[in-house]
């Protein structure tokens, strides 16, 4: 599969890093840039909200226009929010949670993305292994993204949480 769907595969495994950090270590990074205990649950609703409305809407643009270009647009603009998300003060809450609602709504759905990039490239009858393997290389990639953004962030402060998923979806 990595011969036949290499864009997909890689793509999956990086930006699911990006993923895993948020999962797994948002709510610590949210602490720890002051946010009070009752302001983490609407930061990590505003992200997940947000990959929620925007999925159906870059789904359908996805199935009109090359799904690598929309792949490559969506990541810059992830990428731009993230450094965003980085340099803004925490004092200006609700710019973050507009942040972080834009993270998700155009990260999110960039698994679908490639999930339906791959679809394009395979037969019929080899969507369920392929699928499978997808499946996995996401897995692999939350289970990594949490533990690496944790060290960064230990090594070099907070900003390094919003820098990695910057760094993560320009690659």
């Amino acid at each position: 599969l990595l011969k036949r769907i290499p864009l997909s595969l890689v793509g999956v495994l990086i930006v699911s890093l990006g993923y895993g950090s948020f999962y797994g270590m948002g709510a610590v990074y949210a602490l720890s840039i002051g946010l009070e205990r009752s302001q983490i649950a609407s930061f990590m609703a505003a992200t997940i909200l947000g990959a929620v409305l925007l999925q159906w809407p870059i789904g359908m643009l996805s199935d009109r226009m090359d799904r690598r270009r929309l792949i490559v647009v969506l990541c810059a603009v992830v990428a731009v929010v993230a450094t965003l998300l980085a340099l803004v003060p925490v004092r200006w809450t609700p710019l973050i949670y507009l942040l972080t609602f834009l993270y998700g709504g155009l990260s999110f759905p960039l698994y679908g993305a490639f999930s339906a990039l791959a679809g394009d490239r395979l037969e019929a009858d080899e969507l369920v292994a392929a699928s499978s393997r997808i499946l996995l290389v996401n897995g692999l990639g939350s289970a990594f993204g949490p533990v690496l953004v944790a060290w960064l962030m230990g090594q070099a402060g907070n900003a390094s949480y919003g820098a990695f998923i910057a760094v993560v979806h320009l690659v």
